[in-house]
């Protein structure tokens, strides 16, 4: 009989138990994710960017091309094209959190990142990104007005968490090596003017009598004024180097204005001339070098490295 008791009571408990379980998990998805407004990429004409209360900035359509107020920067396309990714396939997956405590998730007013996205003088969507959640592939979000926590899909916080020097366009200069024909490079004490030339290969042999002459090859080489021929190694790996060349950082509070008597001046000549000047490095000989282009408004920072290339093309080039 008391056996019989024993078992009656771990039946109870096991219906009670699974009772429980069946309640919590009907009330866990009793709730709707909302849907937030569909983006279309192609129609976003801009997307402001506040991070908490340290910085606010714009990320505006010009035309065919971003810029980033305030400063009227030249924002990089790449990076832009990704924000606007991650806005046109913004998704809820979870709700997260109704207790209107949105410290744990830095979603309050000094951590949050807020995020409007905007057609035209229309916003289409608002987004305040807290942390990611552990997992990294998810991150806690709010919408609108709308006082609950979500999880949204993806790593946003790391994707939005920019400044303005972070999103603009570090390209300074920008051609195509095939196109160049004359390349000028001007150092302390130093120059070398070169143009592209078609000159005819020397032949071993030369055909038999009656036979009928070959037509000549011609190959490329870079000649100096004097008809030197320069190493076309040097010459290609130099071109190479400032092709698609970007700066390590802007210089703020600077203009082109600013810097005088540069240390290397580079003229590349192809259908337009494109113009590179480094200056000497200040008092302190760190960061890198203050330069200037032709491409670009607003003087930036050569690392070493880029000017040493620069530096022994140069001593290679002019060498007897």
């Amino acid at each position: 009989m008391k056996i019989g008791k024993e078992y009656l009571v771990l039946f109870l408990l096991i219906a009670a138990l699974g009772l429980y379980l069946f309640f919590q998990e009907k009330d866990r998805t009793r709730y709707e994710l909302p849907e937030p407004a569909k983006v279309a990429v192609e129609d976003i004409t801009a997307i402001d960017i506040s991070v908490g209360k340290e910085r606010s900035f714009q990320v505006l359509r010009k035309g065919d091309r971003w810029i980033l107020l305030p400063g009227d920067y030249p924002a990089d396309e790449k990076k832009v094209q990704n924000l606007l990714d991650d806005m046109g396939s913004f998704t809820l997956t979870a709700l997260a959190s109704e207790s209107k405590n949105y410290e744990p998730y830095d979603l309050g007013d000094d951590r949050r990142i807020r995020v409007q996205v905007r057609e035209g003088e229309k916003e289409v969507l608002q987004v305040d990104l807290g942390k990611a959640v552990s997992t990294y592939r998810h991150t806690f979000v709010r919408i609108g007005e709308d006082p609950r926590v979500y999880h949204a899909r993806g790593n946003l916080r790391s994707l939005f968490d920019k400044t303005v020097d972070d999103l603009r366009d570090r390209k300074v200069l920008s051609f195509e090596k095939g196109e160049i024909t004359g390349l000028t490079v001007t150092g302390p004490e130093k120059k070398v003017t070169l143009t592209r030339t078609e000159i005819p290969v020397e032949e071993k042999e030369q055909p038999a009598g009656g036979e009928k002459e070959p037509e000549k090859k011609q190959e490329t080489a870079w000649l100096d004024e004097t008809g030197k021929r320069a190493d076309g190694e040097t010459v290609d790996r130099l071109l190479g180097s400032l092709s698609r060349l970007e700066c390590e950082s802007y210089l703020e509070g600077k203009t082109k204005k600013d810097f005088k008597e540069p240390l290397y001046t580079v003229a590349v000549k192809g259908p337009e001339e494109h113009l590179l000047f480094v200056y000497r490095k200040g008092e302190e000989g760190e960061g890198g070098y203050p330069a200037a282009s032709s491409r670009n408004g607003w003087p930036f920072v050569l690392p070493d490295h880029r000017v040493d290339i620069l530096k022994s093309a140069l001593d290679k080039m002019t060498a007897s």
